[in-house]
Formats: structure tokens, sequence, C-alpha cells
């Protein structure tokens, strides 16, 4: 670990500033200024005075301190608490977090999307964690497809389950990495990381015969990629009719929208709750009858707001 250069601390304070700028969009905020090593907003601005190390916490410490709904603002709060920050910059950038009695580091790579905690991510966990009534995943099959960081993984073995943590290949390099150092002497069973490219060989790596899982989930699977129908495809042959999916969803363009409108297609949907100020909801589905329901074209190609907690 080491402090920041001079020229470390510039480039922070243009990335830091790009976000405030974003929120004052949203916000109205006139004025802005640098206060120590970062930019920080004016005293009459909504936004809190505090040090932010990536745009997770800029956002939620926003929405913590916004005008938004108050069941909005008290899950948000609950959620922040369970993360944390270096007191130092590293040189490989990394987050912490309280989740299943347990501290996790997940180390990430701000150059792509699979390898940075998002939103998403934070409130499925939050959810298994006080849900585990409901929804107890001890000695349960659970497969995550998106993994990235492989947090929301690491989350479930550490509430006991057998995790299968699968995404691109590019991606399990870190996978691995973030999944044993939090799970090792830890989690009641090692969690297995499995490539998974959605659509491509999935009767060869998943054979439907031998492939049971209790659970799937997912957070933040569908934006604007051009694999949506492949995604599809793979929810279905990996969901049997008693699996339950668990699935966060951000809504950014109508993509979303449509997506949810196809997989209600194959699914019996539920919205268990929903998040306005983030524009995040989260899904339990099940498959439905296999008469009533209507499966996508395979493609081949190259391989409601609730208080203060996340309860049904």
């Amino acid at each position: 670990m080491y402090e920041m250069s001079a020229s470390a601390k510039s480039c922070f304070q243009i990335v830091y500033l790009t976000i405030m700028l974003q929120l004052k969009s949203m916000t109205g905020e006139k004025q802005l200024r640098i206060r120590g090593n970062a930019a920080l907003p004016v005293d009459s601005s909504p936004l809190p005075w505090f040090y932010c190390y990536n745009y997770n916490h800029c956002l939620f410490l926003f929405l913590s301190e916004s005008g938004e709904d108050d069941d909005d603002r008290t899950v948000v709060a609950e959620i922040m608490q369970r993360c944390f920050v270096p007191a130092f910059v590293t040189t490989i950038p990394w987050e912490g977090f309280h989740f299943a009695g347990h501290e996790i580091r997940i180390n990430e790579a701000t150059d792509c999307y699979g390898a940075v905690v998002w939103p998403s991510a934070l409130v499925l966990c939050y959810f298994l964690e006080t849900n585990v009534k409901q929804y107890n995943l001890v000695d349960k099959n659970v497969i995550e497809i998106g993994a990235g960081t492989g947090l929301v993984s690491i989350v479930a073995s550490l509430l006991g389950a057998h995790v299968t943590a699968t995404d691109l290949p590019e991606l399990l390099g870190n996978l691995q990495y973030n999944i044993s150092r939090n799970t090792r002497m830890k989690a009641k069973y090692l969690p297995q990381v499995k490539e998974l490219s959605w659509g491509v060989a999935l009767d060869e790596n998943f054979p439907r015969a031998s492939t049971n899982f209790d659970y799937i989930l997912a957070a933040d699977v569908v934006y604007a990629h051009p694999f949506l129908e492949e995604l599809l495809v793979t929810f279905d042959h990996l969901c049997k009719e008693t699996t339950i999916i668990l699935w966060v969803m951000k809504f950014r363009l109508e993509k979303e929208n449509k997506f949810v409108d196809r997989f209600e297609q194959l699914f019996d949907l539920e919205e268990i709750s929903s998040f306005p100020s983030l524009s995040i909801k989260l899904y339990k589905a099940m498959k439905k009858n296999q008469k009533n329901a209507c499966y996508p074209q395979r493609r081949m190609w190259k391989a409601k707001a609730i208080s203060g907690r996340l309860l049904l």
C-alpha cells in the first residue's frame, strides 16, 4: 500500500469530479469545489461531505442523503453500512463488504464491466442475508450466471450453499481469486468456478440429466449487449420445474422492458421488491408449465417498495 502521488491525486480528482457532475445534473447543484484529495460539493448541496473511493459509494451515499423515497433511503443506508474502502490506495483496486458475518474483499478491474461490483449485486447480497428463513441456502445447489467479481457467489457460499460461479473465460482468473480468498476455510463448501458463455455448449457443459440447481442467481445480467436471447436460452436450460430464480435488474433502456416481457413467456415472474431511486427491481421466477411456455429460438454463434428491510 502507498499514499497517493500528485499525479494519482489529480487523476482521482478528475474521476471524482466527473461523478459529481453526473450527480449535479440529478440534483440541480450549481457549484463544486475541491477539498483535500477529492472534489466535494458545496455546503448548500444535498450531497453529503464524504471521501469517496468509487462510483458505487458515490451513488449509495448520494441516495442515502437525497430526497428519494424513505423506504429506499432506509434500505440503501443499511446496504451502505456493509461497505468499506481501503484506508490507503493499493496497486489493485478493491472494495470491502460485510456480509454473512464475514469481511469480504473484492478485487476489481475498472476497465471491464464484468469485473466491477455493481449496485444490483449489493441488493441481491443484502436480500440473501436478510431473508435466510424464506430462502435457506444451506446445502442447496446454487449457480450464479454472470458472476463477475464473485461477490454474490461468495455470500451464497458463506450462507452454506454449494455454489457454481460462472462467467466468460476472460473473467475467470479474477473471479477464482476473489472466491478463493473469501471462502477458503470460511465456507462449508468451496465454490466451483466454471466458464459459461450464454447459449454456448450448454448440453455439453451442463447436461440436463445431471444438472439440478435449487437456485439460479443473477445480478445485472441484462443491459445493452447483443446476447439477450442467448441469456434467455441459458436461463431455460439451467432451470428445472422446482428451480427458483432470484434476479436483480437495473432498468436503463427500453430493451430491458422488452426482455422482461420475453422472459415472462417462459417463466412465472414475481416482483419481490423495487427501488425506484436505483431503477432496480428484484424478481423471483420459476419455470412455466411447458404447455404454456413460448420457447426462444436458439441462435447459432461462436464459442414494490418495502419498509426497512428486503422482506417478502
